[in-house]
């Protein structure tokens, strides 16, 4: 037997699972530079859950941006796309304005400077606290 094939609108910016994949109970997270969030099945409510965090933390040690949820089902996973588009785009303006700020990297980007120099990214025994001298 087929299945059925649906045309429920995915998400622009993001890969995510299909619907079978979260709606089985299976947890799904993602990023882009500093914005996050995850997916996942509330079993109890048979509702789909979605988180978005800000930042370079892990989902338990951030603080919530926002929560969506939808129905468990088709097209509340299309719900959940469309609202990950929209929190994204959120997430753009922030970081326009200057309110969010950029995943560090060793090559900034702002008058050609390095993050980190080449001894603190490569050096032995160096204590970054202690502004990058050796111990």
């Amino acid at each position: 037997m087929a299945q059925e094939k649906t045309n429920y609108p995915k998400s622009i910016y993001f890969k995510l699972p299909n619907y079978r994949i979260i709606g089985v109970g299976n947890t799904y997270t993602g990023s882009e530079n500093t914005f996050n969030y995850r997916l996942k099945l509330d079993k109890e409510a048979d509702r789909i859950h979605l988180w978005v965090w800000y930042g370079m933390k892990c989902f338990g040690l951030s603080e919530i941006v926002n929560e969506h949820d939808a129905e468990n089902s088709e097209k509340g996973m299309s719900d959940l796309a469309a609202a990950v588009d929209t929190e994204y785009d959120i997430y753009k303006e922030k970081l326009r304005s200057g309110e969010v700020k950029r995943r560090p990297t060793y090559d900034s980007g702002e008058d050609n400077e390095p993050v980190l120099s080449d001894y603190e990214i490569f050096g032995e025994n160096v204590d970054l606290d202690a502004g990058g001298s050796k111990n």
